[in-house]
């Protein structure tokens, strides 16, 4: 499994929060996923090499910009 933190633009409630996490927890090979609203961030945990790519594309059709947040 591997870890992942999600940069997440335009969440401004739960129903946001709720929405993001649906959309990326749909994605085969998610394990986990946690949004944080006033963090502007989602926490990804992947059980599946290369599926980071298509969580973020889920997210960001769902209306959300997404990336993968660098330390």
């Amino acid at each position: 499994m591997s870890l992942h933190i999600l940069s997440v633009e335009g969440m401004s409630c739960d129903g946001c929060k709720k929405a993001v996490e649906r959309a990326g927890g749909q994605v085969p090979g998610v394990a986990r996923i946690e949004a944080d609203v006033a963090a502007k961030r989602a926490v990804v945990e992947i059980a599946e090499a290369g599926t980071l790519p298509a969580v973020i594309a889920a997210i960001v059709k769902a209306g959300f910009p997404a990336k993968e947040a660098h330390a």
